[in-house]
């Protein structure tokens, strides 16, 4: 019986190792209204944002005009930035500041882990 104990809990503690890295992969898609209003204030339209999610393994950045910024409701509870008619998860969103490409979810003060607050300058496009 020890034996089918020690399997199982091998098994369970694999599996968290296995999903862990995508669990911080939705970290700020969904906030209040007024995170997602700050979110959306320093994405303007015309301008170029970068994506990049570390903890979904990026190795580069998605650089992506935008045409269209919006905040709003998929849930009863939530409010999410959409860019381009598409949610975005603040987590992995960054815009131009000072000459630094800075991550918006730090920016307004939201709690995430796994990202840097600021791209590197060496960090290549896709």
């Amino acid at each position: 019986m020890q034996g089918i104990s020690r399997l199982f809990t091998l098994a369970i503690g694999t599996g968290v190792l296995l999903v862990s890295p995508f669990v911080d992969a939705d970290q700020a898609a969904w906030n209040s209204k007024k995170d997602a209003d700050a979110g959306a204030a320093l994405i303007v339209v015309g301008q170029v944002i970068r994506d990049y999610c570390q903890p979904c393994g990026d190795s580069a950045y998605t650089a992506r005009k935008v045409t269209s910024v919006t905040v709003a409701q998929p849930d009863p509870k939530y409010w999410e930035v959409r860019v381009n008619g598409q949610g975005v998860d603040l987590a992995y969103e960054y815009v131009l500041s000072n000459g630094h490409w800075m991550n918006i979810a730090m920016r307004i003060g939201l709690s995430v882990t796994g990202v840097p607050v600021e791209l590197p300058p060496t960090l290549p496009p896709k």
